[in-house]
């Protein structure tokens, strides 16, 4: 294990079979929670950088935190990728195999996230619950709070949704009207749903 800067790492079990591999650098990267005046992180193959990063793991493995604050909640999810400020930031729940990239992407990740792919600058940013979204662009799918299996691509892509499944969104702007929906189809920068609650509609 290697740990850079102060409480980088500071309460991982003395167990040499215990945080192998991990590597945390940055002012409380990785530095695991204490329970009842306990020790009781036993994390490995995780890699942290920045301050605060992964700060509050316990038993998660095999993540990786990039950046100020980011992954800072996850304390049991495993293989998790944050990248950029306070991506993934708050990570409690399932979250287990989310992706983000890009500041606040998938910063309020709280219940079940496990699944979901969040790449651009607040992507995904309100999603507490819901699994295997994917969202590419600026504030794509950023309103969603609990959604399945929806795809946004473009700037603001799906940025109203904020429940729903099976909808994608091409575009930027694309699908700005729909809030809540199933199994609808937007294709074209601007193209809009007909309602707010619409379901199985096709714009291109």
């Amino acid at each position: 294990a290697i740990a850079i800067g102060p409480f980088a790492m500071e309460n991982l079990k003395d167990n040499s079979s215990l945080g192998g591999d991990s590597v945390a650098i940055g002012s409380y990267s990785h530095q695991g929670t204490v329970t009842s005046g306990s020790i009781d992180t036993n994390a490995y193959r995780n890699t942290a950088v920045g301050f605060q990063t992964m700060k509050d793991i316990t038993t998660g493995n095999s993540n990786v935190a990039l950046g100020y604050n980011s992954g800072k909640g996850n304390k049991t999810n495993n293989g998790t990728i944050a990248i950029g400020s306070m991506a993934l930031y708050s990570c409690t729940g399932n979250s287990t195999g989310a992706i983000a990239i890009g500041d606040n992407a998938l910063r309020q990740a709280t219940i079940n996230n496990g699944g979901n792919v969040a790449i651009g600058s607040y992507s995904q940013y309100a999603a507490t619950s819901g699994s295997n979204n994917v969202s590419m662009g600026a504030s794509s799918l950023g309103s969603i709070t609990v959604a399945y299996t929806n795809v946004a691509m473009g700037t603001n892509a799906g940025y109203n949704m904020t429940s729903g499944r099976n909808t994608v969104a091409i575009g930027g702007y694309s699908g700005q009207v729909l809030t809540t929906g199933f199994n609808n189809i937007y294709v074209g920068m601007d193209t809009h749903a007909s309602a707010n609650n619409v379901d199985n509609e096709i714009v291109i």
